[in-house]
């Protein structure tokens, strides 16, 4: 299954996401299409629903927080 994935090309954005687009972990399966983008295009794209996994600001999630899930590891993330 492939999936869109959304991120900036912040170092942190991209070092978080490094080993799942690279196939450095188990993905069981999954493909990404990556989408890097600054995070005002990201809010805007979680928005619109054109991304399956995305960066957001974390303002930006309570409007979308009924269509995406909040990763628990995200929340212990250093922002750009």
């Amino acid at each position: 299954m492939q999936l869109t994935l959304g991120f900036s090309t912040c170092p942190n954005d991209t070092f978080i996401f490094d080993a799942m687009i690279h196939q450095k972990v188990d993905t069981e399966g999954l493909q990404f299409e990556v989408v890097f983008a600054d995070v005002e295009k990201l809010n805007k794209n979680a928005f619109n629903g054109t991304v399956n996994i995305t960066k957001l600001s974390y303002h930006a999630f309570a409007y979308v927080a009924n269509n995406y899930k909040l990763l628990s590891w995200a929340i212990k993330m250093v922002p750009c």
